[in-house]
């Protein structure tokens, strides 16, 4: 009896252990923080943390917004400011980079949205990111849900519009615009061993405004700043 005692105890500690070292856990990787430059300056707060499963299986991220407020402190009936929570969003990630924030006015209003770096494409020129724009009147981020489908995005001063390069065996260029929580491709540029220009139609349906050979300052990698002129 005293040695199935003794066995059971054995057994019990062991599993206890293998339980322990087999527990998942998640470690703080990455943290951003921003109070200074992102939409309204000095009235918005951005919280951004990056965990890494304890296996390396697994990663994701932690967004949290916040805007200062204006309140009265009934002690001293005097105003004070307090950040007041908005969003919080979390996302799984694959980018190994850690969450690699940036700030810029993508839509050209005054004030910088927010992106980050949310997974690693199959080619090393394509950077991915998911991008909130800022909106004044709410003083809230939109999340764009569409926007790690267009790599290298950017801030087309010439169109006014939101920018786009992709990146395969060939280059497309891509003139976008926000509608809602969207982006929304009205133009492309094809660049491969020729240059072919598209264009959405009132129906929302792409057509061929221009195909040409590329010449002699082109090549399969060249981008362009406009379609309607071809401009690189």
């Amino acid at each position: 009896m005293k040695y199935f005692f003794f066995l059971f105890v054995a057994v019990l500690i062991f599993s206890c252990q293998k339980k322990e070292k087999n527990e998942i856990t998640y470690n703080l990787v990455d943290k951003y923080i921003d109070s200074t430059n992102s939409g309204e300056k000095g009235k918005t707060r951005i919280v951004a943390e990056q965990f890494q499963r304890n296996d390396d299986s697994g990663a994701f991220v932690i967004l949290n917004f916040y805007h200062k407020e204006k309140i009265i402190d009934y002690k001293s009936q005097k105003y004070k400011y307090k950040w007041h929570f908005d969003n919080r969003y979390y996302f799984e990630t694959t980018s190994p980079l850690g969450i690699g924030a940036n700030l810029q006015d993508f839509n050209n209003d005054g004030f910088k949205d927010f992106t980050y770096q949310s997974s690693t494409a199959a080619r090393g020129g394509n950077e991915v990111r998911k991008l909130f724009i800022y909106n004044p009147v709410s003083k809230k981020f939109n999340y764009i849900r569409n926007s790690e489908r267009y790599p290298n995005l950017f801030y087309n001063s010439k169109l006014n519009c939101i920018g786009s390069i992709i990146l395969t065996g060939s280059t497309t260029s891509y003139f976008l615009k926000i509608k809602k929580d969207t982006l929304y491709d009205f133009a492309k540029v094809d660049a491969s061993d020729s240059v072919l220009v598209k264009e959405r139609n009132e129906n929302g349906e792409y057509q061929i405004i221009q195909k040409r050979k590329l010449n002699k300052n082109e090549d399969e990698l060249s981008t362009f700043s406009n379609f309607k002129p071809l401009e690189k």
